[in-house]
């Protein structure tokens, strides 16, 4: 055997003992473990078809600018790609605000936790509360209720997978039971179903609409006490119920739009001022001074002199 042979297999010898024969800086690689101490298998930007031995400051600093660490927590080299390295990566990410990822499972940032889900937009939002399988799903009613679109809308029920609205209770909380009776569930959407859900909401304070019509399935005045709620009872004379159970314009002159404003006369179904008088005997001459009648915008209305 040559003394150059021999030198050669010396060199070998020395390099498996000294490096375990791993890859160098630049050397291709598929795993850490292929490259030397001090350095890890990471992708360079520029050539990102074969991962190569890179130092491990220049790949954690590669990790970090990268996109994918700001929005997937995607920020330590390891075996040629960046991963999400701990927990601490995914807890910094988009991810993690917006979706609820927030553990680091095998490399990938994950829903770990309905901790996370629920305070992530997806809860509020989509009702995904709960944590499962990695991500955030609807675990039951509780997450509907948490979700804007139960008090919005009444989806508060879970079924197949989605939030609905699935009873009565799910109605009530809406603004809709509060604004116009659409307090019951009926034939999948809510609605009024009884004269106590017309009764206890602004449709009957603001506008008579106090009673349940079942012909309509909506609510609708009952009597001329009704009416009188109505706000166009006084403005327009509407005091009287229609067998239809409508606001209609009755006799104005015994109406409260009369005693009111002195709107007393009937005229093309409507309650007007026909003379100062009228006003001169309302209770808004008394209280508000309006004696004395002047041109409006549709025929002669009360005012102050």
């Amino acid at each position: 055997m040559s003394r150059h042979v021999t030198t050669l297999l010396r060199c070998l010898f020395l390099c498996s003992i000294l490096t375990g024969c791993k890859a160098g800086t630049g050397d291709p690689c598929k795993t850490d473990g292929e490259c030397r101490e001090g350095l890890v298998c990471a992708r360079s930007p520029a050539q990102r078809s074969e991962p190569l031995c890179t130092v491990l400051d220049v790949a954690q600093q590669r990790c970090k600018l990268s996109p994918p660490c700001a929005s997937e927590g995607l920020c330590t080299p390891r075996d040629g790609e960046c991963r999400a390295g701990g927990d601490a990566d995914c807890e910094a990410s988009e991810g993690c605000s917006r979706h609820g990822w927030c553990a680091a499972s095998a490399g990938k940032c994950v829903a770990g936790k309905d901790a996370d889900c629920q305070e992530a937009p997806v809860c509020r939002v989509e009702a995904r509360c709960t944590a499962k399988d990695g991500k955030c799903v609807i675990g039951g009613d509780a997450d509907c209720e948490r979700a804007a679109g139960c008090a919005a809308g009444g989806r508060c029920t879970l079924r197949e997978g989605a939030c609905v609205i699935g009873k009565d209770a799910d109605c009530e909380r809406m603004a809709g039971c509060r604004k116009s009776g659409a307090c019951a569930l009926v034939n999948g959407a809510c609605a009024p179903a009884k004269d106590e859900h017309c009764e206890r909401s602004l449709a009957c304070s603001s506008d008579g609409l106090c009673g349940f019509d079942a012909s309509t399935g909506q609510c609708a005045p009952r009597t001329s006490e009704d009416c009188a709620r109505n706000r166009q009872c006084l403005e327009l004379g509407y005091c009287e119920v229609s067998p239809d159970r409508q606001c209609v314009v009755g006799d104005c002159s015994k109406g409260l739009a009369c005693k009111e404003a002195g709107r007393c006369k009937n005229e093309g179904g409507i309650c007007v001022v026909e003379r100062a008088e009228d006003c001169q005997k309302s209770e808004g001459c008394k209280r508000d001074g309006k004696c004395s009648a002047a041109e409006g915008p549709s025929g002669l209305v009360c005012v102050k002199p």
